[in-house]
């Protein structure tokens, strides 16, 4: 299954639909694979499988990303990854927009209005606070609904 939708991506100039019951048939080859490799001990294998199949669904993702970011999503908005692939967009034209216009201070910080109360690698976010945070954190949380990015 996985062999065949990498054949469909990248003949196609769309996106392709990659729906629930593909992702479980994927997910359950990959499985089934593990399974057999570790109940002959065969670890060796394993590992090779294992950084042959991160090769391969990280060539898929970006071949699906640079799809998404010509064409969108072009009636596939059920495939199992059309809202990651709409957000990540999101948040890098917001990235862009926040830079170019200057709200990017030079250590890659923004201003963040604290929507819900939080805490980081042990630092604590009031509700309401407003403070500086690098870029990227700060575009990850706004996602998440925990702060909002002043511009």
């Amino acid at each position: 299954m996985l062999k065949e939708i990498i054949r469909k991506e990248l003949l196609s100039d769309q996106l392709v639909e990659i729906g629930p019951d593909v992702l479980d048939s994927i997910i359950k080859y990959i499985t089934e694979s593990f399974w057999w490799c570790l109940s002959r001990l065969e670890l060796r294998v394993c590992e090779d499988f294992n950084k042959l199949i991160n090769d391969i669904l990280d060539s898929l993702a970006r071949v699906r990303i640079q799809k998404f970011i010509e064409v969108g999503l072009e009636g596939n908005s059920r495939s199992f990854d059309a809202k990651a692939l709409q957000k990540f967009i999101n948040a890098l034209i917001r990235f862009y927009r926040l830079s170019f216009k200057g709200h990017v201070d030079s250590d890659g910080n923004v201003y963040v209005r604290v929507i819900n109360d939080f805490e980081i690698n042990g630092k604590r976010y009031i509700k309401g606070g407003v403070v500086p945070m690098d870029i990227i954190k700060a575009l990850a949380l706004e996602i998440l609904g925990l702060v909002k990015i002043i511009e």
